[in-house]
């Protein structure tokens, strides 16, 4: 694993990963910070920008799924200028094509490809976050009361996402529900691998619920 920060004064510091055990490859990118920040009232929460764990058409173009990736941003007239998600391959490189979620992505999207989920926002001369996750193309499934069977993304990185970069005000109900889910199977998965009882601790911690809902 080789781990890059990059940071810039009292700024969040940039975390990107990329790891190879056994079979996998994986890239994972998380934004760390020693104190709460808000960043121009917007929060990236992966996957559910990118639609992951949602469902999708049959054959599904990159470039489609890049655009419903890039709704929220377009809602507020911003943007960014890298694609959301690149394919990822197995000894071979992080960045594995044909596949990607970009705006050129051109290449369907099938059952059993395995992409980076990453939609950012960056502010030229201020900032910039991005979050990301790698997901899994799962198979055709049909909808109840549907008429098309449909695809849908499945998240395979579960790291804590830095509680201190959320403001849980700016979130829907659903989106901090996907959030505490998320946060709720990280630690399910994560928790039988610690054996050192203050990385436990900090995991808790970090993964604790955010929504106070009825």
């Amino acid at each position: 694993m080789s781990p890059s920060l990059r940071t810039h004064r009292d700024l969040p510091a940039t975390s990107s990963e990329a790891a190879r055990v056994a079979a996998v490859t994986a890239d994972v990118q998380r934004l760390l910070a020693d104190r709460r920040v808000t960043v121009a009232g917007l929060v990236v929460v992966p996957d559910r920008a990118a639609g992951g764990d949602g469902d999708v058409p049959t054959i599904t173009l990159g470039q489609l799924a890049d655009a419903l990736a890039r709704g929220p941003l377009w809602a507020i007239g911003a943007d960014f200028d890298h694609g959301t998600g690149h394919g990822v391959g197995a000894y071979l490189s992080v960045h594995e094509g044909p596949q990607r979620i970009s705006k050129l992505g051109t290449t369907p999207l099938l059952p059993g490809m395995i992409l980076s989920n990453e939609p950012g926002y960056y502010r030229p001369g201020h900032f910039g976050i991005r979050i990301e996750n790698l997901i899994y193309v799962r198979d055709l499934e049909p909808v109840e009361g549907g008429d098309q069977d449909m695809m849908s993304f499945e998240t395979l990185t579960f790291v804590p996402i830095d509680r201190k970069l959320i403001a849980e005000d700016l979130l829907t109900r659903e989106e901090l529900r996907w959030l505490d889910d998320y946060h709720a199977r990280t630690r399910d998965l994560l928790m039988p691998l610690m054996e050192d009882d203050a990385a436990r601790q900090w995991l808790i911690a970090a993964t604790e619920p955010l929504a106070k809902l009825a």
